[in-house]
């Protein structure tokens, strides 16, 4: 059996080599390289030599977000992996980057919020959010999205400040980034664009603290009722 199966096995790993150094990986992290675009960001921790880390990536035309002990949080493009992997300094490269999923009810009733919005015993009135404004800091936000607007399609956001923009909203008092108010987002005057490399990672996270579930379902964030 194994005539059959050892030239399949290294026809999907190419990158394996006898008598070469070669980094531990988790296969998903392969199969994903293999599957997008060769100048998609591959967002991945290294474990290494922090010196010899650095050195792969730059090599590898990416960046070293941050450094913690000998892990490293790193961003490459995917046609690059294999220099990290055959670096000598870099003992393993990890990366999970799956489908994500829509947002459901589970969280509420999971942690029991739903009872808190509900006001049940021993709670003297319902908690649903109602009155309270929630600031977020993150990758940014899709404000277009529906969960992001009320019924009259008006934006629930109060404020943008992109700490990243140049030029497109107000320069604050403290000299960078750009804001923008609710009645710039309702004007279509606000230009900021959620950092693409985090695949939505800022979205994600206010939806799931306190999207209203127009979008699909009603399913509606933590601190939110839909």
């Amino acid at each position: 059996m194994l005539r059959f199966f050892t030239p399949i096995l290294f026809a999907a790993l190419p990158i394996l080599c006898f008598g070469q150094h070669v980094a531990s990986f988790n296969l998903g992290l392969i199969q994903h390289k293999q599957s997008v675009n060769p100048q998609e960001m591959l967002h991945v921790l290294v474990e290494g030599n922090p010196a010899d880390i650095a050195s792969a990536v730059t090599l590898a035309n990416g960046r070293v977000k941050y450094v913690q002990g000998d892990i490293a949080s790193v961003s490459i493009p995917a046609y690059a992996l294999d220099v990290l992997l055959f670096h000598q300094g870099v003992k393993r490269v990890e990366g999970y980057h799956g489908i994500g999923k829509i947002l459901d009810e589970k969280t509420d009733t999971n942690t029991n919020a739903h009872l808190v919005k509900a006001g049940a015993s021993p709670l003297t009135q319902s908690y649903d959010g109602d009155g309270v404004v929630m600031g977020i800091i993150d990758t940014g936000i899709d404000f277009t999205h529906p969960d992001f607007k009320d019924a009259s399609g008006n934006t629930r956001i109060v404020h943008i400040w992109d700490q990243t923009a140049a030029s497109g909203g107000t320069t604050p008092s403290f000299g960078y980034g750009q804001e923008w108010n609710s009645a710039d987002i309702d004007a279509g005057n606000c230009t900021h664009v959620e950092q693409a490399q985090f695949y939505g990672h800022g979205s994600n996270v206010s939806g799931a603290a306190a999207g209203n579930g127009l979008a699909l379902n009603k399913y509606a964030g933590i601190a939110t009722t839909g």
